[in-house]
This record gives structure tokens, sequence and C-alpha cells, in this order.
């Protein structure tokens, strides 16, 4: 870019000068009178520009200047040593008005341009109230609000922006799913989400950005959960945290990208349900489904079946002996076990009548010590019985309504059984169990 200045005729002295934002480089110093601003032949494109007057002409006249940005068009007039352009977003300028103006006059139309002259991004910042601790103080773009290690929920949050382009609308906006309340209203720009002074602890939490804002930026956000630790990012209203399964928030961090700009990190799962509400299912999925895979077509086959019905299938007694029943999903323990090897590919019983003592009895008997992926767990207690698919490194698959989803479900061997008060290896230490390998 070069510009000149032209005074004949006014009686005025000065000149004007200016100076670019280039892609790798940033603001080059301030140059005038047809001096070259920005590069050639360096394939570097220029991003936003700075001009001023100088001289006696400054005293009565305005430089206005605007520019046709990439995926943005014509923005609005900037003047007298304001920036016109984008920094940081990596979009070019692809052409640049200037005017001349008596400094009395209005200004330039704004016509077919957008109401802001200068891009770049905004910061978020957010403060979290926590357990024992009250209100943090506020952190910015990415840094961790709450506490790492101390088992504190976090119990309200605050989210707002600054540092906002002059000119560029919307705001952020924000909703907590609360213990006992669920899903509260959204709310925007700094209110609370969440309580205070009511122990009640944060679970999940949705953010989108409004406006122009929304059309220029991402706003992702990654959750530290108890029991799970740090969840996979999300963004623009995704839903991060847990819901049903009673655990709580306790830290959190918030960061704004360029719109369709990469993730801070993992996007595969921030959002924990009832079909994954356990610590045990999630960590048999992301860190052990793959390692204890084994090549027994049926026994794989029986598994995968099985664990596609998590979430989906609460636990029925008496189900799953009936075309319709089957159907619908609805199974109790023995009746889900022999189902689940119908469709792996090996009967191992009547369905119509399948129930633990005959599942007791198909096979052949093994031992805690030669436990295998596959094996049946069969309990005989004198006030209980129960069936589950054993699947490695005591995890095991089940339909039960102690399980985390009241249904099909995993859970491990050292998991806490409410209703007996004791792990489920303590409640499989009864002497009445057997453990029948079947396929």
């Amino acid at each position: 870019m070069k510009a000149t200045l032209s005074t004949t005729n006014t009686g005025l002295q000065g000149g004007i000068s200016y100076n670019a934002y280039v892609q790798n480089s940033g603001w080059q110093n301030e140059i005038s009178n047809g001096q070259q601003s920005g590069t050639t032949g360096k394939s570097l494109r220029m991003e936003a520009i700075k001009m001023h007057l100088t001289g006696t002409i400054a005293e009565q006249y305005d430089v206005y200047y605007r520019v046709h940005v990439q995926n943005i068009g014509w923005m609005a007039w900037a003047k007298n040593g304001a920036v016109s352009g984008s920094t940081g977003m990596s979009l070019r300028i692809e052409a640049i008005e200037i005017i001349l103006m008596k400094n009395t006059a209005p200004a330039p139309s704004n016509s077919e341009a957008v109401n802001f002259p200068y891009l770049y991004q905004p910061s978020v910042n957010y403060q979290a109230h926590i357990q024992n601790i009250g209100w943090q103080n506020s952190v910015t773009n990415g840094t961790v609000s709450g506490t790492v290690g101390k088992a504190l929920r976090m119990e309200g949050i605050r989210v707002s922006l600054s540092n906002v382009p002059q000119g560029l609308s919307g705001s952020i906006q924000y909703k907590a799913h609360v213990q006992s309340i669920g899903w509260q209203s959204m709310v925007s720009n700094g209110a609370i989400a969440g309580t205070t002074g009511k122990a009640l602890r944060i679970e999940a939490i949705s953010i989108s950005l409004t406006g122009d804002i929304s059309k220029y930026f991402d706003v992702y956000y990654q959750t530290q959960i108890q029991s799970f630790g740090w969840l996979d990012w999300t963004h623009n209203g995704g839903n991060a945290g847990t819901s049903a399964i009673s655990a709580r928030m306790e830290s959190i961090k918030i960061q704004l990208v360029r719109k369709g700009s990469a993730a801070p990190g993992k996007t595969t799962k921030a959002y924990l349900t009832n079909t994954d509400a356990s610590t045990a299912y999630f960590d048999y999925i992301n860190n052990y489904s793959q390692k204890l895979k084994g090549t027994h077509r049926v026994i794989e086959s029986t598994i995968l079946h099985g664990i596609s019905l998590i979430g989906k299938s609460p636990y029925c007694w008496g189900g799953g002996r009936t075309a319709t029943s089957i159907a619908g999903n609805h199974f109790d323990c023995s009746s889900f076990a022999s189902w689940m090897y119908h469709l792996g590919g090996k009967t191992i019983d009547n369905q119509a009548w399948t129930n633990t003592w005959s599942l007791a009895t198909k096979g052949y008997s093994n031992t805690w010590a030669k436990i295998k992926r596959g094996d049946l767990i069969i309990l005989f207690r004198p006030d209980d019985s129960h069936v589950v698919i054993y699947l490695g490194d005591g995890f095991f698959l089940h339909d039960s309504p102690s399980s985390p989803t009241g249904g099909v479900g995993i859970n491990r061997l050292s998991d806490y059984h409410p209703g007996f008060k004791m792990s489920w290896k303590q409640v499989f230490n009864y002497s009445g169990t057997v453990i029948r390998t079947v396929s």
C-alpha cells in the first residue's frame, strides 16, 4: 500500500502517515507520503491498517478509511489513526477506500458495511463459587477456574466478555444444571448461574455466543468432574458435565477461538448421561475395551450387542422371554445374558424359560483364578440370584436395577453395591456363586 496527500491550493501544510499489520510480522513501522507499507513478492497478506494526517492540515481535516476484508466484506469507517481491518484472525484485506473530509462534516455513510471497523478476539472472563471457599478471582481464556484434587463442588459461576471490538454486537450466555433443580434458565454477561449459600452442586453447563460475536468466534469449554476427571471439550451450546449420576463439577476451562478453528483438545465425550453414567463404563470404553478385546467371534459379538443396549434397556424382571418384550429391550439379568449370546451367534439356553438356575448348568465350570472374558458369573444367595457377563480386568456387563443405569450397564467388581452395602466382589464371594464358561 502507498498513499500520498496533495495540499495544492489549500494553503495548508502536511502529509499522511500510515502503517500496516502484515501476516507473520505484525505491525510495521510507520511511514508516509508514498512509501510502501506491507510487502511485495512474499505472499504475505495485509490484515489491518492505520493512517493519520500530519501538519496543519490535520487541524481542519479528518482522514477516513475502510477496508474490504476476507469473509466479512466492507468494514465500518475508521479515522485519524484508528485501526481498520483485523488482527489475529488470519483474514486478508482485499480493498481499501480512503476519504479526506473537513472535520466539521458528518462521517461518510456506512452503507453495505458491518458496524465495526476492527475485528480482534475478545477475552472471556469467568469466576467460580466453590464449596468452603466462595467466589474465586476471575480468570481468562482457558485458565482453570475451580479446584482440582480437593473434592470441592462448584456451586455458582459468572461468565462475561471483555475487550470486545467497538461496534461488534452480541454477548455470552450460559446455563447450569444444578443438583435438585435441573437446568436453570439462561443468563448472560456476568450474572450468576447456579446457586450460592444452598450447598448445591453444579453438574453440567452450556455456554453460547450471540449476535455478531457468534459469527466470528466459537466458545469452547471443558469441565472437570468428580470421579471422572477432565472430560473432553464441547462448544457453542453443547452440554458439558453430567446428568443422572449425582457428580459434582469441580472446575472449568473456557476459551474463545476464531470461527471454524481447531478445538483446544479432544471433543469426543464432554457430557455423560445415564448411558455412560458410571466411572466403570467411562473407564472401560476409553481405556480397556480395545486392550481386553479378544479374537473369539461369539464372545466379542455378544459383548458388543450387550454394550449397545447400555442406557436403552431398563431392568424388567421377567422380561426378555417373548418376542414383544425382546423387541422392546425389556430384559432381566438371565434373559439379557441368554439373548446377547444368541445375538452373538450361540444359543446357550431356551430363551422362553431361561433363568439363573438353568444358566448355571450350561457350558463348564470355571474358577476365579482362571476366569476369562465372556464367562458368566452366577450368584445364588438366599435373598438374591444374579448373572453377569465378565469382560476382563474386573469389569462386567449385566442387567440390574443396581447398575449405574438401573438396567444394562457396566460395573467393576470393586464397585459398591448399594443394596448389599458391600462391593460386588464381596457379593459374588458368597459360597453359592458359580462361574460358567459357555463359549
